[in-house]
């Protein structure tokens, strides 16, 4: 008769963690969630944080990483403190992402409905966008007030001179 395999153990979907906290968590549990740390200056730090499938969750990461991938999410905010490399969103919808301290790049694929709050950390931020809806980037100007613009989702495109020229279309002037 035939022998049967066992079956692989199977982890707990990441939001069960809710905020990430390396130190709090035992080893099982940085596996399940937060991925590999880093020992920087004596204090540890995450790598990577590849955040998965959360519906309506408010998400905190404090502290240093490297990057922060949010895939497949509806209804989240997430709140993050200094980044080393890029924050992206992948095929979620109406997420509120609020960057508080320094964040080189933000890349956005298959989103609808995304507003980005950058801090004054966060001003020299450079975006990238693909199939994107509903899309805004809010920020403090120098008086203190409240500045939104959204993302443009439609471009021009011409042949000038044998080469393709881009310009944002006339609805977003």
């Amino acid at each position: 008769f035939l022998k049967r395999k066992p079956r692989p153990k199977t982890f707990e979907p990441f939001q069960r963690l809710g905020c990430v906290n390396p130190t709090n968590h035992t080893r099982r549990q940085m596996w399940k969630g937060t991925g590999p740390t880093a020992l920087e200056n004596y204090v540890w730090s995450l790598i990577y944080v590849y955040i998965y499938g959360c519906i309506g969750a408010n998400i905190v990461v404090k502290g240093k990483c490297k990057t922060i991938t949010v895939d497949s999410c509806k209804q989240c905010k997430i709140s993050f403190e200094d980044i080393m490399a890029s924050f992206e969103v992948v095929n979620s919808q109406r997420s509120t992402c609020t960057a508080n301290g320094v964040c080189p790049a933000i890349a956005l694929d298959k989103v609808d409905g995304c507003v980005v709050f950058c801090s004054k950390e966060a001003l020299g931020v450079e975006f990238s966008c693909s199939k994107i809806s509903e899309c805004n980037v809010q920020w403090m100007d120098s008086a203190g007030e409240l500045v939104e613009k959204p993302i443009p989702e439609q471009y021009v495109h011409r042949i000038k001179d044998g080469a393709i020229t881009v310009a944002v279309s006339d609805l977003y002037s």
